[in-house]
């Protein structure tokens, strides 16, 4: 939850400790205490055999913590950081899990039903007694779907990848809906421990609508709880090491043990004994022939504050890469010897990237430490190596972030050699490393030192991109650092004047980052400024000209006032523009639009395309100006209630709105539970949710309303959702779905009707109603019912018009009895 610390050790210090997002550590004896990187904000945190940590949060169940964040402390970076989300198994922004038996209703986010929504817990697995396929594994519980997911780590680069540990099929999970995992432990004896919290309840209340929690019981559980231990077939282990002084040469050969949490304690124990006697066997371990033995002796020989420069030199050369990444670590402790550095620089040729990330870190650690010259070379073939690769590009960055003499360095030094690798920097992370590298540049607020580097940017012979990547570097830096010292009209004139290099109709992009620089710096407009804006409405609206132009122009020209390019930007909104305009130009209507413009957006609502329709969706409904006009077109019909995409969050901003009237008639369309506009449908049915259905009939109702638009297995068309795994939602949810489908419909599935004018001599009309699912600059395609498929040319549309509601048709149960109902809802069902 952030916020500032101090230290109970200094009680008169003033100094704070910043916790922010991150994670942190703290070591009372050393009386230390700091972060270690982004927090992902979710319950626990695992590290695996190698140290390496990673993290949870309720939808997003695995990220790791690429390497710490401390390296990147004084770094401009624009909002990254190391924590990266591994799992290879996303979908939409969480993993689908598989639970056992029928799901409780979601009283919010219904979408997430059968997905990560309250991962926790999570644990590594290296405990040495389970299958060796389950060694190194990652736990991770999910406390509202009763189950305990698992996945396997592969490396191919810095960064791991989870992958599921079996297809479709959970490591643990119970059809008991209290059972609710929160917590997993590895024991010495190498057994899983599953921490139950068992509640039958586990949504946070606030986010329970008032109306469903006075029928709920939040304490059923609350005296209750359980731990479960999970072993393999074959048994725990059964060895026991005595962990006392009197047993040092035991405790000392734990340190090689199969199982992490004897390593662990044993290196534990050896350093809060700081016991001389140790030493000795502890330096043996160093040529251990497990690896582990060999990282947990150099460890526990630094926790004893006798590890050697020459043992961490040789360790950099140990055969087992996980052994010279922490080497290249420990050697950060030994900079000061000119043979440990020439021994981290030898590492830049190391087979094994995360090797030479850590060593790119550990380089950066040497600049800080006055070897600037010194770290050029190995610098210039990390860069040659790792600068097109995320996390070694961004390792690379930590080179340069410190004090203001390795930001005049990197201005003078590094800034001019990087210019001259040109295309080998062609890529986006070469363009982002560029970014920083400016970016820190500016560090030294000398307005003499700014001048020059653009001098020497408009006179390089480097491409657009990268000179663009370095006026938004020197941007993103002045706003960290400020700008430079000098603020006279000369100094403003002289920018003007050196920016104007970069102003030319051919490298629009560029344009754009001169201008901003510009700004920034109360430089004034050039006569090339006020030209290329002249012409940006006139070209935006240009068909002839490419989309990547007409992008262009259109970004050019927010730097003109909303009333002079307004009209160009709702025109962009037409259908017949290609979708990477439409939603540009919605973009900037959200952003600086206010309620006249919220105004004209409903006015052409209907028309607008799925591209647009999202992003004019949010500005209605988060700008309390347009309250009023929005609650207006919900109340008469203008837009469906079901486009709103109505969560619980977006429900109440309107229900607990600040405006009284607003709450008032917002809780007229909706309530705190839900959106319902068939009630009267909902509540005939209801006797359906607790009868026993016929699959067979159920199979064959599907066939005859369903199947024409929605595939469930080898039934049916891809028109629709499909249904394979509807089996995940509970049957109260699929009631809603069914009879209410315009309560809440998905962007994806609105219903549009295409008016396509033919290029025959009738000059005939055709219609064409389905869903939207493909759009290009130049066509559209469009799915019918049945699954057939037309594209048209942009030019061919007369029309494009939506009501916003589902094409799945309501009253859909007008030909059931509540009988054949429960048939078709068991039929769904079974699809888990």
């Amino acid at each position: 939850n952030g916020g500032n610390t101090r230290s109970a050790f200094w009680p008169d210090s003033d100094e704070r400790l910043f916790i922010g997002w991150n994670d942190f550590r703290v070591e009372l004896e050393g009386q230390r205490f700091e972060t270690i990187g982004r927090t992902s904000g979710g319950f626990e945190l695992a590290l695996d055999d190698w140290g390496r940590v990673y993290e949870t949060h309720n939808l997003e169940h695995v990220s790791q913590l690429v390497f710490p964040g401390r390296y990147l402390k004084n770094l401009v970076l624009d909002g990254r950081d190391t924590l990266y989300n591994i799992s290879d198994h996303e979908e939409h922004g969480t993993s689908r899990i598989f639970a056992l038996g029928e799901q409780e209703t979601r009283v919010n986010h219904p979408e997430q039903s059968g997905y990560f929504s309250g991962a926790c817990g999570i644990t590594h697995y290296g405990g040495g007694a389970f299958p060796a396929a389950f060694q190194g594994n990652l736990f991770v519980p999910d406390c509202v779907l009763n189950l305990v997911h698992r996945d396997t780590l592969s490396w191919e680069g810095p960064a791991g990848t989870a992958k599921r540990g079996r297809e479709g099929v959970e490591f643990l999970a119970s059809t008991d809906r209290s059972f609710r995992p929160v917590n997993l432990t590895v024991g010495p004896d190498g057994a899983l421990y599953v921490l139950d919290m068992h509640r039958d309840v586990i949504e946070h209340p606030e986010w329970i609508p008032d109306e469903m929690e006075v029928h709920m019981d939040l304490d059923a559980g609350k005296d209750e709880g359980r731990i479960f231990r999970v072993v393999p077939k074959s048994g725990r282990m059964h060895e026991t090491t005595p962990y006392t002084r009197d047993n040092l040469e035991g405790v000392v050969e734990a340190l090689a043990h199969v199982n992490q949490w004897n390593r662990l304690t044993a290196q534990r124990l050896l350093v809060e004994w700081q016991d001389e006697s140790s030493i000795p066997l502890v330096r043996k371990q160093l040529t251990n022939a497990q690896a582990l033995g060999r990282l947990h002796a150099l460890y526990t020989l630094h926790g004893l504050n006798a590890l050697q420069a020459e043992e961490v030199i040789n360790a950099m050369e140990d055969v087992h890469a996980g052994v010279r990444e922490h080497a290249v670590q420990l050697a950060e402790h030994f900079l000061d010897t000119k043979a440990v550095r020439k021994a981290v620089y030898a590492c830049v040729d190391d087979n094994n990237p995360r090797v030479r990330l850590f060593t790119a870190l550990a380089i950066g650690s040497i600049n800080r430490a006055g070897y600037a010259k010194e770290v050029q070379k190995p610098l210039a073939t990390l860069l040659e190596k790792d600068v097109h690769e995320r996390w070694g590009n961004l390792a690379l960055c930590s080179v340069l972030g410190g004090d203001a003499e390795v930001a005049t360095a990197t201005a003078k030094q590094l800034i001019p050699e990087l210019l001259k690798q040109g295309s080998a920097l062609e890529t986006n992370y070469g363009r982002a490393f560029v970014e920083v590298a400016y970016a820190q540049s500016t560090a030294t607020q000398d307005p003499k030192l700014f001048l020059k580097q653009l001098e020497g940017l408009a006179a390089s012979e480097t491409s657009a991109s990268i000179r663009e990547s370095a006026l938004t570097g020197l941007l993103e830096g002045m706003n960290t650092y400020d700008r430079p010292e000098d603020t006279s009209s000369y100094f403003r004139n002289a920018v003007s004047k050196s920016l104007a290099p970069f102003e030319s109709a051919d490298a629009l992009p560029l344009t754009l980052a001169a201008w901003r620089l510009g700004r920034h710096l109360e430089a004034p407009a050039s006569s090339e400024q006020e030209g290329l804006l002249a012409t940006a409405n006139t070209k935006s609206l240009d068909s002839s000209l490419s989309l990547e132009n007409r992008l262009a122009q259109l970004t050019l020209l927010q730097f003109a006032p909303l009333t002079k390019r307004v009209d160009t930007l709702f025109a962009l909104l037409d259908i017949k523009e290609p979708r990477e305009l439409q939603q540009a130009a919605a973009r900037q209507i959200s952003s600086a639009g206010g309620k006249p413009e919220g105004a004209r957006l409903l006015t052409q609502w209907n028309a607008l395309g799925p591209a647009s329709r999202s992003t004019a969706v949010d500005f209605l409904l988060r700008r309390s100006a347009n309250h009023d006009q929005l609650l207006t077109a919900l109340e008469t019909g203008k837009i469906a209630i079901g486009q709103m995409r109505f969560d619980l969050e977006r429900r109440r901003h309107l229900l607990w709105s600040d405006n009284k009237n607003v709450a008032e008639r917002a809780a007229k369309l909706f309530n705190d539970a839900g959106v319902v506009t068939r009630a009267e449908a909902l509540e005939k049915m209801r006797p359906a949710l607790s009868m026993d259905g016929d699959l067979t009939r159920g199979r064959q109702l599907y066939q005859e309303n369903c199947a024409q638009c929605h595939r469930l297995g080898e039934d049916g068309f891809d028109v629709g959702p499909s249904l394979t795994d509807i089996g995940r939602k509970s049957k109260e949810t699929l009631l809603h779905d069914i009879l209410d489908p315009n309560a809440a419909v998905n962007s994806e599935y609105i219903n549009y009707t295409l008016e396509i004018a033919t290029e025959d001599v009738l000059a005939e009309e055709t219609i064409f109603s389905g869903i939207i699912v493909g759009e290009t600059a130049d066509e559209v395609r469009i799915r019918l019912a049945g699954g057939a498929e037309h594209s048209f040319k942009r030019s061919q549309l007369k029309s494009m018009q939506s009501s916003g509601l589902s094409m799945m048709p309501e009253e859909l149960e007008s030909g059931m009895d509540v009988q054949q109902f429960a048939d078709l809802m068991a039929y769904l069902q079974q699809a888990r």
